[in-house]
């Protein structure tokens, strides 16, 4: 088991930088569990970037589907992330509802993928975004399920928007479309901040690439926001995030 879990944190930290430098401010014991989900996340994410037909990526969803559902044991210990991910489920008594309706939500972008960045698509990004930030959270607070529903909500939307406003600044779709994910990733991320007061702060790692939102809105140019400054956001942001978003 100890295999499946480092294999995970290996796997965030290669190609999710930000949530692997994150979950350094979350105690030690809980890491194992968040580089469980964030891989998870990663692997049924990507489905739609490696198939070129819907038919294809539906497949691999299944296998994730029947794997979280608690089918396919065999082929699941095979899996280190499936291994990982399914021990974090039970240890922390999180609902498997709750990765099942992530990956339903994955099934939909297979068939709908000009849906997936309308900033008015708030129940994908809930059931994405939303479902991960819940599971890290009750990870974080001791197996506890989050009653922060509508703090979860805005961060999966700012996070969300600001993915698709990224996007949207590459592909050159335009200043208004780009001016509205903006803002609406803007407005998302203020109700962050001010929810976030009544959240625990053990709970806080789960949220804090959330600082990373504002200084990426603000650059002029196309360009990422360099490694180095990255890591000096999420390292004051960690300290005192409200103060931060």
């Amino acid at each position: 088991m100890d295999e499946a879990f480092s294999y995970c944190a290996q796997m965030v930290r290669e190609e999710d930088r930000d949530r692997f430098l994150a979950t350094l401010f979350a105690p030690a014991a809980v890491r194992p569990a968040l580089h469980a989900l964030y891989a998870f996340d990663l692997e049924t994410a990507r489905v739609a970037h490696r198939v070129r037909e819907p038919l294809a990526g539906e497949v691999r969803l299944q296998w994730w589907h029947d794997v979280v559902a608690g089918l396919r044991d065999g082929e699941a210990a095979a899996s280190p992330v499936a291994l990982a991910l399914r021990e974090t489920l039970a240890r922390y008594a999180i609902a498997p509802a709750l990765m099942l309706g992530l990956i339903d939500s994955r099934r939909t972008h297979l068939h709908e993928p000009a849906l997936a960045h309308r900033p008015d698509d708030e129940r994908r990004l809930a059931a994405t975004h939303g479902a991960i930030l819940t599971a890290a959270a009750q990870c974080l607070d001791g197996g506890k399920e989050p009653y922060c529903r509508d703090l979860i909500a805005s961060a999966a939307n700012a996070i969300g928007a600001t993915q698709a406003w990224a996007a949207a600044r590459l592909a050159g779709a335009g200043e208004a479309s780009e001016g509205e994910l903006k803002a609406f990733a803007e407005r998302h991320l203020e109700r962050v901040r001010v929810l976030l007061h009544d959240a625990p702060p053990s709970a806080w790692p789960a949220f804090l690439p959330l600082a990373l939102i504002r200084p990426t809105l603000a650059r002029r140019t196309r360009a990422p926001l360099p490694a180095w400054r990255r890591q000096w956001v999420l390292w004051r942001a960690s300290r005192n995030l409200p103060a931060r978003l």
